[in-house]
This record gives C-alpha cells, sequence and structure tokens, in this order.
C-alpha cells in the first residue's frame, strides 16, 4: 500500500535507502508515483534551509526534534520525556518557529538532512 501517514513514509524511505544505494530496485513505479504525488513528498522537495538550522535548537528542543523525527506523537513524545502533552505541543511550536517549517515533516526532513552531514 501507498505510504498514507508521515509514519508510513519514514518508515518507506528508511527501507528504501539502502536498497536504493545498492542501485536495486525499491518500490514498485505505481508506488512511485503515489509517493511522488503525496504532500509530504512535495514538502521534500521544496525545502531551502541549511543544515546548520537545526544549531539555532536548543539541546533539549534537539532531543525533542530528533525523536518527531523516529514519527512519534504527541503524547508519544510526552511519556517519552516525562512531560505533557501540552509542553510537548509548546517544544513543537518552538521547533517550528525557529526552523521556520511549516509542519511536522518538513522538522523530519531537517533532522534526517542534518543526520546525513554528521
Amino acid at each position: 500500500h501507498a505510504p498514507t501517514t508521515l509514519r508510513d513514509l519514514l518508515t518507506a524511505r528508511e527501507e528504501a535507502l539502502p536498497k536504493s544505494v545498492q542501485g536495486t530496485c525499491v518500490v514498485t513505479p505505481r508506488i512511485t508515483r503515489k509517493m511522488l504525488e503525496s504532500d509530504a513528498w512535495r514538502q521534500t522537495q521544496n525545502l531551502t534551509q541549511s543544515v546548520d538550522t537545526l544549531e539555532t535548537l536548543t539541546p533539549r528542543e534537539r532531543e525533542v526534534a530528533h525523536a518527531i523525527s523516529e514519527g512519534l506523537t504527541n503524547r508519544e513524545l510526552a511519556e517519552r520525556f516525562q512531560l505533557s502533552e501540552a509542553t510537548i505541543k509548546t517544544y513543537v511550536s518552538r521547533i517550528l518557529s525557529k526552523l521556520q517549517a511549516r509542519d511536522r515533516v518538513e522538522i523530519v526532513l531537517r533532522v534526517q538532512r542534518a543526520s546525513r552531514w554528521r
């Protein structure tokens, strides 16, 4: 099935990466087309921020951003960091603002981009 959620897209991308490096077929053309048509995929093509933008985050905000990149919900983030969901929402809002990101997908993509360059 085609990825429809952020978690599905991240899982598909994670599974595809080692195969794509080897030059093997990753997904069928039908699935590839659906991925390319998805909003999340389109957003990956529109990123203009540099890798350095994660440096504008506090250490805790970076921890939360990395956890967001795992596809965790606010509730799951709250449990992991032993914070309230309201506090997590504040962290997410601050991260979005500092990164000038439109949504969580952009946070994920920036974290992944920064991780590749470390």
